[in-house]
């Protein structure tokens, strides 16, 4: 009679690691499934960060480009500057001294 009951609770222990290593090889199969999911999607952003760190060395380059012609559309700018104040203060000369000779008589 004893080892009818140890029997049975082999048995009943059995069936109980029977269904849970169902339950677990289900959950693994599942876990593999996901698995893939997050593999592509890994990769798909993996190869989307290889394309923005491709724009952004394409910005870099670019922007420097653009930084150099700006660079050298002030010093044209500053160059224009003053050559347009070399020229004020000759034309302020000149009505000066036109001024002066208008005073002192003179005809120039």
């Amino acid at each position: 009679m004893t080892s009818y009951l140890v029997d049975a609770i082999l048995l009943v222990a059995l069936v109980l690691s029977s269904y849970r290593l169902a339950v677990i090889h289900r959950d693994i199969k599942r876990f593999r499934r996901h698995q893939n999911g997050y593999e592509r999607a890994l990769s798909k952003t993996s190869e989307a960060l290889v394309d923005v760190g491709r724009a952004i060395q394409a910005i870099n380059v670019e922007g420097v480009a653009t930084v150099n012609a700006l660079s050298l559309k002030i010093e044209e700018g500053y160059t224009l500057l003053a050559e347009l104040e070399k020229c004020l203060a000759r034309k302020e000369a000149h009505i000066s001294a036109l001024t002066l000779d208008e005073k002192g008589g003179r005809s120039v």
